[in-house]
């Protein structure tokens, strides 16, 4: 028997590392093929306001920092974000499903999954990295 669907691959990369790691731009290609946000720009390219240069709101332990009342550096540990089914029904999923659409590309329950697995060992917080201390 033939197979219908073919298991997408799937490739996410965040652009920003430290010490500006707030300042990146997610870059998600599948089969290669980068995804744009065809929404937010006239010719292909990115701009500000897309949604493709914040945080993606997943589920993780993340880090921040502060100064406290000495001006000696703290470190915070918290979780924050969605599990996949509260995500891929927020506004950061439905545009992820609305990025998709306007590339025509079709994923399957376990290729959705997945795409938020990658987004979710990526994904990052501001104050997370230290770079801004």
């Amino acid at each position: 028997m033939k197979e219908f669907y073919t298991k997408q691959d799937i490739d996410v990369q965040w652009t920003g590392s430290y010490p500006n790691l707030c300042s990146g731009l997610w870059e998600i290609r599948i089969n290669g093929i980068l995804l744009i946000d065809h929404k937010n720009t006239e010719d292909g390219s990115y701009n500000y306001e897309s949604f493709l240069r914040r945080d993606m709101g997943t589920e993780n332990q993340y880090s921040s920092w502060y100064f406290d009342g000495d001006y000696s550096e703290c470190w915070d540990d918290y979780y924050q974000g969605d599990a996949y089914k509260q995500w891929i029904v927020s506004e950061k999923g439905r545009n992820i499903l609305e990025l998709l659409g306007q590339n025509n590309v079709i994923l399957s329950e376990a290729d959705l999954i997945n795409l938020y697995n990658q987004i979710n060992s990526k994904d990052w917080r501001h104050s997370s990295c230290g770079g801004c201390i």
